[in-house]
């Protein structure tokens, strides 16, 4: 009998990271303070939240960073409050290390998520405009599966929150 000839295709697909910022000042699991809108002279405090889903392959060695001006302070408060951030306050650098994010995070099991607090002091060069509380967040990873790695930028939130509030309540007032 003869031999049948086979062409044999092995393909790795990566895993598919979602990768979702946000900012809120109320309806989150972060209790904030100050005016809303933020008065000159006055410190008002704001949430920032990170949150990662994963399809198929387990990521290992995920990282997440972003920094925050110099008029912006971190208060230390994270929920939960076993996460692993750190911030280095010489360079304004918030690190967050949830290490493996497992195949199914946020669909079959819960997804990788932590929430932080940020404080801003207005002063009057801020007023009339909304201002900056976090640069672009910049999450990486290997999938391992395919041993690539991954990388993930989300864009920069100010004190509008993408538009969580309306931009009357994100312009500093007297």
């Amino acid at each position: 009998m003869p031999a049948e000839d086979k062409d044999v295709l092995d393909v790795k697909l990566n895993t598919t990271l979602g990768f979702n910022t946000s900012g809120y000042y109320k309806d989150g699991s972060i209790q904030n303070f100050g005016p809303l809108p933020p008065r000159v002279g006055q410190e008002t405090s704001y949430a920032i939240s990170w949150q990662i889903v994963n399809t198929t392959n387990d990521v290992k060695n995920v990282t997440v960073t972003a920094t925050i001006p110099p008029n912006v302070k971190w208060t230390g408060v994270i929920d939960p409050k076993d996460a692993d951030v750190t911030y280095d306050e010489t360079k304004g650098l918030i690190t967050w290390k949830p290490g493996v994010v497992f195949a199914g995070s946020g669909f079959f099991i819960p997804s990788q998520r932590v929430d932080f607090q940020l404080l801003f002091l207005t002063a009057l060069v801020h007023f009339g405009q909304p201002f900056k509380l976090i640069s672009e967040a910049v999450l990486s990873g290997v999938d391992m599966f395919t041993n690539k790695e991954i990388k993930k930028t989300s864009s920069k939130i100010d004190s509008s929150l993408r538009g969580v509030i309306s931009s009357n309540e994100a312009r500093v007032t007297r």
